[in-house]
């Protein structure tokens, strides 16, 4: 990111906090939300639970790999890693509670629900259909990206948000500013 700041014509590590300058304008915002953020509910720290992005709130999931109990609710799946049989674990359950810095609510552009098998059940039934339709039509490339974005290698791996997030975004992803 440094080069792409000196191409830009801006000094990346210009540590200026004089609010008189675009730099030290820049350089106070960026501070104060780092410094909210360090507190809103992400755990971003490790305060919450030993541990930065590590699950606070002690959640079971409703279903077992073998049972399902709510078929609204998420069932963890057994799924074979690196040769491993591993059960998948929700590993950011309290996602929900961070605070958004950039929107007025968590819900601000939420979609609306998904169809639930309690209220719905064939509409619920299509809908899955769909999701098998379209899982079974995916290209190479968005299979990819799917892999990619589910977190893979790392988080399947590891099982650790904070880990590859810090790994894909080193720098931005710190727990205090510093420049690139």
């Amino acid at each position: 990111m440094a080069n792409e700041m000196a191409q830009l014509g801006y000094d990346p590590v210009d540590k200026s906090q004089d609010p008189a300058t675009p730099a030290g304008i820049g350089n106070l915002a960026a501070a104060e939300v780092i410094k909210a953020c360090h507190h809103d509910g992400a755990n971003q720290l490790g305060d919450l639970e030993s541990g930065p992005y590590e699950d606070y709130t002690a959640y079971q999931p409703v279903n077992g790999p073998d049972r399902v109990i709510d078929p609204d609710r998420w069932q963890p799946l057994r799924v074979i890693d690196h040769g491993d049989l591993m059960i998948q674990r929700f590993v950011t359950p309290f996602w929900g509670r961070v605070i958004p810095f950039a929107l007025t609510s968590a819900d601000q552009f939420r979609p609306s629900p998904p169809y639930t098998y309690e209220k719905n059940r064939d509409d619920y039934t299509r809908q899955a259909l769909d999701l098998v339709e379209i899982s079974a039509a995916l290209t190479e490339r968005q299979k990819m990206i799917a892999d990619y974005w589910a977190g893979a290698p790392t988080l399947r791996r590891h099982l650790d948000t904070g880990a590859f997030w810090r790994n894909t975004f080193p720098g931005v992803t710190t727990t205090t500013w510093t420049p690139m």
